[in-house]
């Protein structure tokens, strides 16, 4: 059964909630950002710290734009996850040299990196092992996946039992 191809509007109105809190993640890596760099000349306002977010936002929509063309989904950690990280790193740091005219020094680059990894990986597997403990009620949709995983909580309970 083929599937067919959804529109890139239609792409970002499926996955509004996933990219929702993609934004949300790079929001407040750059409020860790501004934060953390508050003596260095760089006091906090809500427009510096707009002005450091929206490099990595831009890079986010660029993901989302990617996976929408290639019909993927972005909330899996692997591959889709893994794609909007990487993207959004790489197109956050380019606009950030061409907006200051200079290379991001190599130290912005793995911090920057290792920050946006966590914040925007971390939900995803932080969500995926919620569902797999049952800490998180998956919907309708997801019925058959519930009933089995029930099962089988019931079978191991009896299994421990003997």
């Amino acid at each position: 059964m083929s599937r067919t191809p959804k529109s890139p509007v239609a792409f970002f109105v499926d996955h509004r909630r996933v990219l929702r809190t993609d934004l949300t993640a790079i929001l407040l890596f750059a409020l860790l950002a501004r934060l953390a760099h508050r003596g260095d000349g760089l006091e906090f306002s809500i427009s510096g710290w707009l002005a450091t977010a929206w490099p990595f936002l831009v890079g986010v929509l660029v993901a989302y734009g990617i996976l929408s063309v290639k019909h993927r989904r972005p909330l899996p950690v692997n591959p889709g996850g893994i794609t909007v990280w990487l993207i959004t790193l790489v197109t956050g740091l380019a606009a950030w040299g061409m907006s200051h005219a200079a290379i991001p020094h190599w130290s912005f680059m793995i911090v920057a990196g290792l920050m946006s990894g966590l914040l925007l990986l971390g939900w995803r597997v932080f969500g995926k092992v919620a569902r797999r403990m049952g800490w998180v009620r998956t919907g309708n949709r997801f019925g058959a996946a519930d009933r089995e995983l029930r099962r089988r909580r019931a079978r191991n309970e009896k299994r421990r039992l003997r």
